[in-house]
């Protein structure tokens, strides 16, 4: 949908400073987005690909971009906090249309409604909703049809170990139901890049399932670190004294699971469906429409998420989406980003540090040459006085 604007050198620069530069560690979030988005420098990378999607869908002028990027820049700059970043692109995108559309005043009722209508029309009426998978399923669904849930899988062994917990623990451990040929969508791209590198969902829920000793949500990092992955796992079957043949199944089904998702795993994968495929009747825009907001909280309004999970089991053909592909920029590296910016912030006064967390021995000398030269003045002083 984007694909030429991701391209672009510009947008290329500005997605390494997202995910390289240390200031997106800092930048506040509510807590259940914290929750999804360990390293918000992550956060920060998928609200910037939203930008791009609605810029494209909304504006989608070439003359304008350059002007765009270089406010975006600016927002993601000044603001601190992920939610107000995100109300700042949309003001921005409410400026562009003003220039796009040659709307005189933005105050006038007229002008108000004319502004709203199109953005309706064109994200609502006309808008998408997103599923997020895997991408190793990219190369199918591009050449068939999209069947929720009839594609390769190993639900069967899932069930298994499903069956196979019940015998320890006396209760099931898989969260998915395995007869369901429900899938879900969202209006909201963030999210939907979320769902795709976690997809399928039901199993890195299992493998971060609290009866291991791990918190509900996974850490964006081990997904792509299989030892660390499957530690509190392998723990837990050990001392609840699993049969070593059910600890091998077990085991061996993630592995293939797993080993099965390496395929363009640093990519995220995304199907838009026409809403209106997906939700018979929208709300209306006079439902946005308020004479106590300004356009700019209209706009908000509207390109604002409204629905997280739209069950569908609707079968569609090619001709009925359209799959989008874009980088995660997950590098393990960034791991070792996070650790030394913690580091770092902790510290009192890390440039006095050496590589062992000492005090540096120039550090050190210099300390004491200037106490010497304070004590050598003081002596001075006093000498001349008893003189």
């Amino acid at each position: 949908m984007f694909d030429e604007l991701l391209k672009r050198r510009d947008v290329l620069k500005f997605i390494n400073d997202v995910c390289t530069n240390r200031a997106y560690f800092l930048k506040k979030t509510s807590t259940f987005e914290k929750d999804l988005f360990p390293l918000s420098n992550k956060m920060a990378l998928y609200i910037f690909y939203d930008a791009l999607y609605k810029y494209q869908i909304l504006i989608d002028d070439v003359s304008l971009f350059e002007g765009f990027l270089s406010q975006l820049e600016r927002v993601y700059r000044k603001i601190d906090n992920f939610e107000d970043i995100r109300v700042g692109i949309h003001k921005l995108l409410c400026r562009m249309l003003v220039t796009k559309l040659s709307i005189d005043d933005i105050n006038d009722c007229d002008c108000k409604k004319r502004l709203s209508s199109y953005v309706y029309d064109k994200y609502i009426i006309n808008g998408y909703f997103i599923h997020g998978f895997a991408s190793c399923y990219c190369d199918f669904l591009e050449e068939n049809a999209f069947i929720p849930e009839k594609y390769e899988s190993y639900y069967d062994s899932f069930s298994q170990i499903d069956s196979i917990f019940k015998k320890y623990i006396g209760r099931d451990i898989i969260t998915k139901d395995f007869s369901s040929n429900k899938v879900f969508f969202t209006d909201d791209f963030v999210m939907g890049c979320y769902y795709s590198i976690y997809a399928p969902m039901f199993f890195y829920e299992f493998l971060s399932n609290e009866l291991f000793g791990k918190s509900k949500r996974n850490n964006l990092l081990d997904i792509y670190d299989y030892e660390m992955l499957v530690s509190s796992l392998k723990k837990f079957m050990s001392n609840n004294l699993f049969a070593d043949a059910d600890r091998k199944f077990v085991l061996d089904v993630v592995k293939k699971q797993w080993d099965f998702l390496q395929k363009n795993n640093k990519k995220i994968s995304l199907l838009l469906v026409k809403r209106k495929k997906i939700i018979a009747k929208e709300t209306s825009l006079d439902k946005y429409l308020n004479d106590n907001h300004t356009i700019y909280e209209v706009i908000d309004d509207i390109l604002s998420s409204k629905c997280s999970n739209v069950s569908s089991d609707l079968v569609l053909s090619p001709l009925d989406f359209e799959l989008v592909t874009i980088d995660s920029y997950c590098q393990p590296v960034l791991k070792e980003q996070k650790r030394d910016y913690c580091e770092k912030d902790e510290a009192n006064n890390v440039e006095d540090l050496d590589d062992n967390g000492s005090v540096s021995l120039l550090i050190l000398v210099g300390a004491l040459l200037i106490s010497l030269g304070v004590i050598i003045t003081i002596l001075s002083l006093l000498k001349e006085v008893i003189k």
